[in-house]
């Protein structure tokens, strides 16, 4: 809508009487911006594709009926519910749910649920950076698999790479691409 009301303010502007060179340099310079415009979009979609389609091969790698860590790495705000499209129509507990982390969603966790999660020997509170649905009263079961959305590589922050290596320390690589690692519990 943004870009057509670009092109037509322009178009309106032309209509001005202006020289001849004037108004087809104008327009000229509103198509190469246009289409440059879209090509950067096309660009960013087609690579936000391919990380979505390594998150649908990834989630194959989980066995059916286990719970999953998504632990995001990738800093690009729009990926951040991509975990689950990793496992769309499976049947996987995935633990991130981002609508029912916010308060304007009606969807909630049912909390009274979910057994008291932990990755190796952390639990939702050992790690200020990360945390995930957990419920301390329920019995205590390891979260079988976790899937690293982004590379470690990119990680600066102290307290996420203490998260990464504790996540190394109690889990076993199963499969890896180009966007993302899946992890077994050893």
């Amino acid at each position: 809508m943004v870009y057509f009301s670009f092109l037509f303010f322009f178009l309106f502007l032309a209509t001005f009487k202006y020289s001849l060179t004037f108004k087809v340099v104008s327009v000229l310079v509103l198509l190469i911006c246009c289409a440059n415009m879209r090509a950067m979009q096309n660009f960013k979609m087609n690579e936000m594709s391919s990380k979505i389609y390594d998150l649908r091969e990834a989630g194959g790698f989980v066995e059916k009926g286990n719970w999953v860590l998504f632990y995001q790495i990738e800093t690009n705000w729009l990926m951040r519910h991509a975990g689950s499209y990793a496992f769309a129509g499976s049947d996987k507990v995935v633990l991130d749910n981002y609508e029912a982390e916010m308060d304007y969603f009606p969807l909630k966790w049912d909390v009274s649920t979910v057994p008291f999660l932990k990755v190796g020997q952390a639990n939702s509170g050992s790690f200020n950076c990360f945390k995930w649905v957990s419920n301390p009263s329920n019995s205590i079961k390891q979260v079988p698999y976790v899937l690293v959305f982004g590379h470690v590589s990119d990680v600066v922050d102290t307290c996420e790479l203490k998260m990464i290596q504790h996540i190394d320390m109690h889990y076993e690589q199963v499969f890896e691409n180009n966007s993302c690692t899946v992890l077994k519990l050893k």
